[in-house]
């Protein structure tokens, strides 16, 4: 997998499969906004075609009744991909949200879980093959829409305001005063994965009932260096979006400062306070990430 090929894969794919074409060119055509909150930049998108993942209830219940469309069997019959590793399988993504969108699927139907066995090591590997790229895992309870079928999503960097301003970051946190990011960053993959194995621990310990902590994860590769951002999370969604006021469910990217909207009107209305107040609210608070942060230095 590289770059060039993932430029073959849409070419092909955009010639032989409408919906790619027209999520494609949807995105082409997307409105756009930007704000500037107490010096931080957001930018803000509206997608139509997003609405079905940004509604898609992923209780267990629901997971259950529907057939998994990360399957091969239940896959469109025009899409197809190219291999990634032994394990995986590289499809174009007819809703995207970043160019060159692409969904790394596990080929085996095993549940979403980045501590597992092709977790964090299969993003870096994917990292490392996608200069100029960056590396999704939204968590079963954190924005994925599949959460039964292991997989990750890629796409070209440019676009997300905190990937920019994380270029050449070091280990520790990035903050805002809504909103906390771990970083592990480095040129030895098996450091890097290490230390994001030291900061899901002591999250992991704050909910112990569930299989995995509340986490969206992204890593990027340039210049020889990983730079992994850890976002642990309070929420999967905001009031805003249960109450009806805004359908916005974060996932990594909206943790990255693009905003992603699929419901007409949203955008014109969305204000600075709804954006921080949403940050607020899906994140784990600040005072925490610094506490999970000392443990992973002191130990």
């Amino acid at each position: 997998m590289t770059p060039e090929a993932i430029d073959a894969l849409f070419e092909a794919q955009t010639a032989a499969w409408p919906d790619l074409d027209r999520g494609v060119e949807s995105l082409e055509r997307a409105a756009r906004r930007a704000f500037e909150i107490r010096g931080t930049r957001v930018d803000a998108v509206r997608i139509p075609h997003r609405v079905v993942s940004t509604t898609a209830p992923t209780d267990p219940a629901a997971i259950r009744q529907r057939p998994c469309f990360l399957c091969p069997e239940n896959r469109p019959a025009a899409q197809t991909g190219i291999a990634f590793g032994p394990d995986m399988v590289v499809l174009a993504n007819p809703f995207p949200i970043l160019e060159r969108h692409v969904t790394l699927v596990h080929r085996e139907h095993a549940p979403q879980r980045i501590t597992g066995p092709s977790g964090v090591g299969a993003m870096l590997d994917a990292a490392r093959a996608l200069p100029g790229y960056v590396v999704i895992y939204n968590g079963p309870r954190s924005g994925a829409s599949a959460p039964d079928h292991l997989h990750f999503q890629a796409g070209r960097s440019r676009g997300l305001p905190l990937v920019e301003r994380a270029g050449g970051a070091v280990d520790g946190m990035l903050t805002d005063p809504w909103r906390a990011v771990l970083v592990v960053a480095g040129d030895d993959p098996e450091d890097v994965e290490a230390g994001f194995r030291r900061l899901m621990s002591p999250l992991a310990a704050r909910s112990p009932e569930a299989d995995e902590p509340r986490v969206n994860v992204i890593v990027t590769f340039e210049g020889g260096r990983w730079t992994l951002l850890l976002f642990p999370r309070a929420r999967h969604r905001p009031a805003a979006f249960h109450e009806g006021r805004l359908t916005w469910s974060p996932g990594a990217i909206d943790m990255a400062g693009l905003v992603v909207l699929p419901v007409a009107g949203d955008l014109e209305k969305l204000t600075a306070d709804d954006i921080e107040t949403v940050y607020r609210e899906v994140s784990l608070p600040i005072d925490a990430a610094r506490e999970i942060l000392a443990r992973e230095e002191s130990s």
